[in-house]
């Protein structure tokens, strides 16, 4: 998938983002508009009336973001978008590798056993506001 393929995807992953957050306002100001009369019952008539909408909406965007962060792990590299970018953070090694290099090297026949101990991190993606 092409940087510009993702960077599409997150455009996307911030609308559905906005809509989750424009459909909760709405909410809010439904329940507000409704105390004090009846008010448990119509709360919870709001809600049930919203969740379809919001599970829908998160389930979306939920398969959207692993589609962003299995795309950018396959680049390699951050992608922007209009308002989100998802940040691409590289495997960790954490040794002195220089020196284990060096060590492999000048003993070649322990190379296929040290390098059996030796695990690296996997790379991860950030999704961040831009």
């Amino acid at each position: 998938m092409s940087p510009e393929s993702v960077s599409d995807l997150l455009d996307a992953l911030a609308h559905a983002r906005e809509l989750t957050e424009a459909v909760s306002e709405r909410e809010a100001q439904l329940i507000k508009d409704l105390i004090p009369t009846e008010i448990a019952k119509q709360i919870d008539d709001v809600r049930a009336e919203l969740e379809p909408e919001q599970r829908i909406i998160k389930e979306r965007a939920d398969i959207i973001e692993a589609r962003v962060v299995e795309a950018t792990k396959g680049i390699g590299k951050t992608v922007k978008g209009q308002s989100l970018q998802a940040v691409y953070v590289s495997a960790q090694r954490k040794m002195a590798w220089k020196d284990f290099d060096r060590y492999l090297v000048g003993n070649p026949e322990l190379a296929a056993e040290l390098l059996a101990m030796v695990e690296i991190g996997k790379p991860s993606v950030q999704i961040r506001k831009v």
